[in-house]
């Protein structure tokens, strides 16, 4: 399955490949820079690429993310029922039937919620509120399977879809399927481990939840010295004469660093030098 880019001139969109993390600043996106030696494989946060070369670590904005083919995104309520591509991710039992993973436009921000039909409620402050004022959560790709998982643990996994938010300082929200006595109810989560849901005109409070969590058919190999691996990605091209410079992240002292490799070895920037290593990983897509 193919990768795709996105324009560092914007923000990283929600399917980036944020699968690096320094110890130093935190999370790092798999990155490709535009340069006068060809496209190069580098890591990337806060709108600038990093990447090594010849010996240095170099900086640049003329970059794009590289983003895996996960292909959720959200839809405008148009009062005509859930649009093609969404799937209901609950059910309650009291006769409402299926639920459907929604996110509710409100005056203290984007809450996710459940809807059915032209409707979604959402839990805020206690209580259940009502609007179609809203967007679905679908799969573009109407014919296959929403790449969405459960997961229930004790904080936010790393995948989690954070795509509500509060602004009365309560900041991201996850999407959320609560089990409750009336069945399986979409919500809201926070990083923590808690999980806000509403029905029948009140907002409940619970730890009993699965975050819902999106998926991609990539996975990280290690390198055995045998070369690229099967499905190994290709993201960019050095025009010296090295030719295609796949992705890597580097086991480096300093974090999982994104970088380049090719053979059996990957170079990764960091403190304004290219280092190289043989302990690092190839990012592999399967089908």
């Amino acid at each position: 399955m193919e990768h795709g880019y996105s324009s560092g001139c914007d923000a990283p969109p929600a399917n980036a490949m944020n699968i690096g993390h320094q110890h130093d600043s935190g999370e790092y996106y798999l990155a490709v820079a535009n340069t006068e030696w060809g496209r190069i494989p580098g890591k990337a946060r806060d709108g600038v690429c990093w990447f090594s070369y010849w010996g240095n670590e170099h900086e640049s904005t003329d970059f794009d993310y590289i983003t895996h083919p996960n292909s959720m995104t959200t839809v405008s309520n148009n009062g005509d029922g859930p649009p093609p591509g969404a799937r209901p991710i609950g059910y309650q039992d009291d006769g409402r039937g299926d639920q459907y993973a929604a996110i509710a436009n409100s005056e203290w921000g984007r809450i996710p919620g459940k809807a059915c039909d032209g409707t979604c409620w959402y839990p805020y402050n206690g209580q259940e509120y009502e609007t179609d004022d809203f967007e679905w959560l679908v799969c573009s790709r109407v014919d296959e399977p929403m790449d969405i998982d459960f997961v229930q643990q004790g904080c936010a996994p790393e995948k989690a879809l954070n795509f509500g938010y509060q602004n009365d300082g309560r900041g991201e929200q996850y999407i959320a399927v609560a089990e409750t006595e009336w069945g399986k109810i979409p919500g809201k989560a926070d990083s923590e481990g808690t999980c806000w849901y509403c029905y029948n005109g009140e907002e409940y409070e619970t730890d009993q939840f699965h975050y819902v969590v999106h998926t991609s058919p990539h996975k990280l190999v290690q390198n055995d010295n045998l070369g690229p691996p099967e499905g190994a990605l290709v993201t960019g091209s050095q025009t010296d004469g090295r030719g295609d410079q796949y992705a890597a992240i580097a086991l480096s002292e300093w974090g999982r660093i994104p970088g380049k490799a090719e053979g059996n070895t990957c170079w990764y920037p960091y403190d304004g030098q290219e280092h190289e290593t043989y302990d690092f990983e190839w990012v592999v897509f399967s089908n």
